[in-house]
């Protein structure tokens, strides 16, 4: 049967056996060219023919149970790609991330893949599950030219905007969408199935892209289990679902048993989280969480750590808590509205560059750069050096070149603007010289990395 999970041997027995299982079974579906090329045109199966393989054919209905169980999982991801944004834009600006990747052999970064693939489905058995959904996942893709697979999956996850908190990226897949496609008409139930394959898609692709990253600097994460509103009950039914299939043999029915009861003991062991910050009461630092009342009237979960939580997820969580506190129907017309972006809540944030213009993609050097403006709103710029040395700031003094730098970043960090880039180069060149152990090549560098111009070849076009 495609798809069995858990796979034999498993990850802990034997970690290339297991991985070997997945990619079989996913290039049955998907095919085994890196750029799924080989599979389009070809007879797929459907959505509906997938759900029936698993025994989960997707319900008529909706609960307000399962929408909120969205919801987590959305607010989650939203949250490790912020994560995820930060780490590696300071990675790639600071540690030269990108280079050092590429520069390290075939094998080498076989293991920090293969490593971030069992770290993550270590985690819980739904993980491994949702790998199903992530044909990228496999060692050829993501060490295809150089390792550049997995530096394009990275980057394609980074927030172009890290201050906003209620939309993630998502990673096109011609052939996921064309298999998971629900045509028209659907029922409520069919199109809450779609929702969630399409976030388990991306929740194991950030997360497993997250922990190939902390496996290259050789660290690692405290996992705090969080109670959902549904999943962990799920999970465990699917399994037990898995077991009545015939042609089990004894050694994979078994696998499957004590991953029953790994789920049930996860389930016990995990605890329930602000519905706000994400923190437990042991984390937030405080003796217990407070429920909300109304909601749970209705047999809703949601707790918060605090007042200031609870009156900002009552404004601006996604969606508002005050758009469907203690109403069922609200909760669930809220997760089959459209997806459309939602404006960053007031104050969250950078006023002053904002989202990039449609087609520009933000450098994770950029992002970085930004991120650095933002804590330091008075700094002009930061001259980025990698460690053990230390970044130092720029600020300009004169009013009027101050304010002509500023306009010449603002639109740099939202579009292609050559120009531009030229300009705020030749008003920063002078610290740059100044500055004998960063110095003009330095800044050529960095603004090479952030920009992706060069800038003897704007001089050639700009000042000949």
């Amino acid at each position: 049967m495609i798809f069995d999970s858990p796979k034999s041997p498993s990850f802990k027995k034997d970690r290339r056996g297991w991985n070997k299982a997945w990619e079989h079974d996913l290039a049955l579906l998907y095919g085994s060219s890196v750029d799924f090329a080989q599979t389009r045109g070809q007879p797929l199966p459907s959505l509906f023919q997938l759900a029936r393989a698993r025994g989960t054919i997707p319900e008529d209905h909706i609960t307000d149970k399962s929408a909120m169980h969205l919801q987590e999982i959305k607010r989650y991801i939203c949250a490790l790609q912020r994560k995820l944004t930060c780490k590696a834009a300071k990675s790639f600006a600071e540690d030269d991330f990108e280079a050092k990747w590429v520069a390290c052999s075939a094998l080498e970064r076989e293991e920090l893949i293969l490593e971030g693939l069992v770290r993550t489905c270590e985690i819980a058995p739904e993980y491994e599950d949702q790998r199903r959904w992530a044909p990228e996942l496999v060692l050829d893709r993501l060490n295809h030219a150089s390792g550049r697979g997995y530096i394009d999956l990275l980057k394609t996850l980074l927030l172009q905007n890290p201050d906003n908190l209620v939309e993630f990226n998502s990673v096109p897949n011609l052939v996921y969408d064309q298999i998971t496609a629900i045509g028209d008409n659907p029922s409520l139930g069919v199109v809450v199935y779609k929702k969630q394959l399409d976030t388990d898609r991306i929740h194991i692709l950030t997360k497993v892209v997250w922990n190939i990253l902390l496996a290259f600097y050789g660290e690692s994460e405290e996992i705090v289990h969080v109670k959902s509103q549904q999943r962990g009950r799920d999970d465990k039914r699917h399994l037990k679902k898995i077991l009545e299939h015939p042609g089990l043999d004894a050694e994979t029915q078994a696998m499957i048993k004590a991953r029953v009861q790994e789920s049930s003991k996860l389930w016990q062991r995990s605890e329930r989280c602000c519905a706000s910050c994400g923190l437990t009461a042991d984390r937030a630092g405080v003796s217990s969480l407070s429920a909300c009342q109304r909601c749970k009237a209705i047999g809703r979960v949601v707790f918060y750590c605090s007042k200031k939580c609870q009156v900002e997820n009552w404004k601006n969580g996604s969606p508002p808590h005050k758009t469907i506190c203690g109403d069922k129907n609200a909760m669930i017309d809220a997760v089959l509205a459209p997806s459309a972006r939602k404006s960053v809540p007031a104050g969250k944030e950078n006023s002053e560059f904002g989202h990039p213009r449609r087609g520009y993609i933000r450098s994770p050097a950029l992002l970085h750069q930004l991120d650095n403006l933002k804590k330091e709103p008075e700094t002009d710029y930061v001259f980025i050096q990698p460690a053990p040395l230390c970044d130092f700031t720029i600020k300009i003094t004169k009013p009027n070149v101050r304010e002509l730098f500023r306009a010449c970043l603002k639109r740099a960090a939202c579009e292609h603007a050559p120009r531009e880039v030229y300009q705020m180069f030749l008003l920063l060149k002078s610290a740059a010289i100044s500055s004998p152990e960063y110095g003009i090549e330095g800044l050529k560098k960095q603004f090479f990395k952030e920009y992706g111009y060069d800038i003897d070849v704007l001089k050639a076009e700009y000042d000949p």
